[in-house]
């Protein structure tokens, strides 16, 4: 949509378009077993179709060290290096082979919040090494994090299958025992 002439563009897909991320202002977004494409004047154009992409469900896409790093569902983060896909080596790699990611924010101070299915709430530094995990046991209401939000005051409000939690990241606890 142009909001200075009021026309719009429609971009067709022969395949399910997943989701839409924006990243430095630009619109990028996934066609499920095709690849990830950005939006360049009302236009899709390819970036990548790595069969990363191809295979796999992206989560989310963020600006990292200077390049894409393209998060995928059940498979970690990419790097994307001239068009293809290099694995992010980092200490979380094997813990994110096991759990299944729904949804994902880079916090302001550029860590990661990685929202699972049945697994909780995965908190990564920026560098990737795992911070935390809080689950049912260590506090949720419930461990399907659906959508993830940072407020103003940093702290991180969880969509959980059944209710809302709110982190709060300054507090100098971070688990909460039910027994």
């Amino acid at each position: 949509y142009n909001t200075e002439d009021l026309s719009f563009n429609i971009i067709e897909s022969e395949t399910i378009i997943r989701k839409m991320y924006l990243v430095n202002d630009v619109v990028y977004f996934q066609k499920a077993d095709d690849g990830i494409y950005k939006i360049d004047n009302g236009l899709a154009n390819l970036v990548t179709n790595d069969k990363v992409v191809q295979t796999n469900e992206v989560v989310n896409v963020f600006w990292h060290n200077e390049m894409l790093l393209i998060q995928t569902k059940e498979k970690g983060f990419y790097h994307l290096v001239n068009k293809e896909l290099v694995p992010w080596q980092i200490t979380a790699s094997d813990k994110l082979n096991q759990v299944t990611v729904y949804n994902s924010i880079q916090l302001e101070d550029k860590s990661f919040a990685l929202g699972t299915i049945s697994n909780g709430l995965i908190h990564l530094t920026q560098d990737g090494d795992i911070n935390y995990e809080i689950n049912q046991v260590k506090g949720l209401a419930n461990n399907t994090v659906l959508n993830l939000f940072e407020d103003v005051d940093h702290n991180i409000w969880l969509g959980l299958d059944n209710g809302i939690n709110c982190i709060n990241l300054k507090s100098p606890f971070k688990i909460y025992n039910d027994e």
